[in-house]
């Protein structure tokens, strides 16, 4: 007779502890993992209004400034641009400003110390909104529509230099793309431009003089309003999440991406953030991990109600991790976030709730480095 193995609670209990640990170290986890420094709410006297339309942010390394491009309503879009010094929000007021917009996108390009923008030549939001029914209208019709689409796909490149908007005359422009990106990839010394172009997706790359297509073996499929940014310590430009299309119901994704400055690659994390679009991202180089916030699901009926999410995540270049913050902003999406370098924290902006949306300033700053980051294997 073979004897059975006696087994005690204790026993029982220390592996599954042991199992848990190990889940943990498998993931990339620590026991840090389940906790973190509060999000600070920040109280300016003066600071942009949002009324629907998402600001853009970037940091200005030359002036040591968070720079905030856009603003107005989803009825008027604005052409504001702020600067946030840790402490306050100033206006300030070129004399010159890109056109209005809502569709553009915004990055910090280090290699020429200014921020790059580039804007739609023409989007709805440049006829008055009484008359935007017929352009929608007119789009419908064949006759005039290959017109109208030409129109709508150019864009323009403008720089901003710390006081003064300019645009740039390159010898092409990517194409107008609803909820693209931009990011600046240090380890080429190139802005990205990623963005839904028809049933595909396209990159580009800005060199400070010109835009290049670019035309990778592998693309993450077409879609809008994912989040990304740059990975200094893998080197990539890191892309999470975004929907398929602006209708009711489109798909909402939840997959991780890596710009490689030749490809993209599929990563495949043990953990991840659940499906979202509108979410925010930004890298911190004091725990040198790359932070995620908020954004929304799905509207579709088969996937359950609209949900607005308000966690924090963080990337540490071969898992997610989700954070627990003692204080968190409310659930957002469409923030504009970014690194201040100046005050060591990333900054949070605006964005809309659940049913309207929010002005508000929150400031995360992390005193010490984290352990947690472990490198990729490719």
């Amino acid at each position: 007779m073979i004897p059975r193995p006696e087994y005690s609670y204790a026993l029982v209990a220390r592996r599954v502890v042991g199992f848990a640990l190990v889940a943990l170290l498998l993931s990339g986890c620590s026991l840090f993992a389940a906790s973190g420094p509060p999000w600070v709410e920040m109280h300016p006297t003066i600071h942009p209004l949002q009324h629907g339309v998402s600001f853009l942010a970037a940091y200005d390394a030359a002036t040591r400034q968070v720079v905030l491009y856009g603003g107005g309503t989803i009825v008027a879009t604005g052409t504001q641009t702020w600067t946030w010094n840790g402490k306050r929000w100033t206006e300030l007021h070129p004399a010159v400003h890109p056109p209005r917009h809502q569709e553009a996108v915004m990055a910090y390009d280090a290699q020429t110390k200014n921020c790059v923008l580039v804007v739609p030549l023409a989007t709805l939001a440049n006829f008055p909104y009484r008359y935007r029914p017929i352009v929608q209208h007119m789009r419908s019709r064949k006759a005039i529509s290959a017109f109208l689409e030409q129109l709508y796909a150019k864009t323009r490149t403008w720089t901003w230099n710390g006081t003064s908007w300019t645009e740039l005359h390159p010898s092409a422009n990517p194409p107008a793309s609803y909820g693209a990106s931009m990011a600046y990839d240090a380890a080429t010394g190139d802005v990205v431009f990623a963005g839904r172009s028809g049933d595909g997706f396209e990159t580009w790359t800005w060199n400070g003089v010109n835009w290049t297509q670019q035309h990778p073996t592998k693309s993450p499929s077409a879609r809008a309003l994912f989040a990304m940014a740059y990975d200094p310590q893998v080197r990539e430009v890191l892309l999470f999440g975004g929907v398929r299309g602006d209708y009711f119901g489109a798909p909402v994704f939840g997959d991780t991406w890596a710009w490689n400055g030749s490809t993209w690659m599929r990563l495949h994390p043990f953990a991840s953030p659940p499906a979202r679009y509108l979410a925010s991202m930004a890298f911190d180089p004091k725990i040198r991990e790359l932070v995620l916030f908020g954004g929304t699901s799905s509207t579709s009926s088969a996937a359950g109600p609209q949900r607005v999410f308000g966690d924090t995540w963080a990337w540490n270049g071969a898992n997610w991790i989700r954070l627990h913050p003692s204080v968190s902003p409310p659930a957002r999406s469409g923030a504009s976030m970014a690194y201040d370098a100046a005050t060591k924290s990333l900054v949070l902006f605006g964005g809309l709730g659940a049913y309207h949306s929010l002005s508000d300033t929150w400031s995360l700053r992390i005193a010490t480095g984290s352990p947690r980051h472990v490198g990729r294997t490719q």
